[in-house]
């Protein structure tokens, strides 16, 4: 009997063990999509160069736009979980200047792309939270939120 419960106790820590190294994919999400509209690009935008270019690109494009804050904020986490020895990706995705329903189906079409792709299972949300709070539950539907990081510019 007390054979069976050792090897319980190991696949339970295996498991858990599983759990926390299992690959994260942070995402900053970009609601009103000020990313294209200033810098023309299209999203989502996968990897830590793309996103560092993205970030940088839009920053020069307009040095005040919280959301170039909030790509180096999930910048930075990527960085941190990867000197943990985490295996993550970053990316971007955007939705529609006139927001709204067009702007959440669009992200959700891409979150689903990313996932479909990435397979990954747990999410960081980062965000500047002027209006991405609200598509919170569209990406629960998709991903596990892990966390949700919430950049806010210091004055």
């Amino acid at each position: 009997m007390s054979t069976s419960r050792k090897k319980k106790t190991s696949i339970s820590r295996r498991k858990k063990q599983s759990f926390s190294s299992a690959p994260i994919l942070i995402l900053c999400i970009d609601r009103d999509d000020d990313l294209g509209e200033k810098t023309n690009l299209w999203s989502p935008i996968v990897g830590l160069k793309n996103c560092q270019n993205a970030g940088m690109k839009l920053a020069i494009s307009d040095p005040e736009e919280a959301d170039a804050n909030a790509i180096f904020g999930a910048i930075k986490t990527y960085n941190e979980l990867s000197r943990s020895g985490r295996k993550c990706e970053v990316a971007i995705v955007t939705g529609t200047h006139s927001g709204g329903f067009k702007s959440d189906d669009k992200m959700r079409k891409q979150i689903q792309a990313l996932v479909n792709k990435t397979k990954m299972i747990d999410a960081i949300i980062v965000s500047d939270d002027s209006d991405e709070s609200n598509i919170i539950p569209l990406v629960q539907d998709i991903i596990s939120i892990n966390s949700i990081q919430r950049i806010v510019i210091k004055h």
